[in-house]
């Protein structure tokens, strides 16, 4: 991480981490390299250190992210988010009530439904991964699972 600021730094979160980092930029430093220890979706985090961010004080920073090696159905991206087996791109044709269970297991919550004939637009809100989605349902099955990336709901 290049920035202009020497309190500013970034850790890296395992999978399923709930606070624990395997790499603190404050005491290693704004550069990473090594292998991750598993697979899976990482987190990182940039912050200011408490004395400069009680100062006002900001930061401009440029992070560069090399990741090498095989890539894997659960690095496709945003339709790639994994409960079990089961991506995003999975629930397409998925009965409704199963999809909405999925949703939930993915970390996902109902923010908003519209109603138009006999179709449903379900709005679904991830906070951790910031992912706004849209399935489309009717007669009990899923018709479309769209990244919507933004609703008035999805915040």
């Amino acid at each position: 991480m290049a920035t202009d600021n020497t309190a500013s730094y970034f850790n890296i979160l395992p999978p399923g981490s709930t606070g624990a980092a395997i790499f603190i930029g404050s005491t290693k430093g704004n550069q990473f390299e090594g292998t991750l220890p598993a697979s899976g979706d990482y987190k990182i985090r940039v912050y200011m250190m408490r004395s400069a961010a009680r100062r006002n004080e900001v930061a401009n920073y440029r992070l560069e992210m090399i990741v090498t090696g095989a890539a894997s159905k659960a690095n496709a991206g945003p339709a790639a988010a994994k409960s079990g087996d089961v991506t995003l791109a999975d629930l397409k044709g998925m009965d409704a009530i199963k999809a909405i269970d999925e949703m939930t297991a993915l970390g996902f919550t109902n923010v908003d439904t519209i109603t138009s004939g006999e179709t449903i637009y379900g709005i679904y809100y991830n906070r951790s991964t910031k992912q706004c989605i849209q399935l489309t349902n009717a007669d009990n099955q899923v018709y479309a699972v769209n990244d919507i990336k933004t609703h008035p709901k999805c915040r």
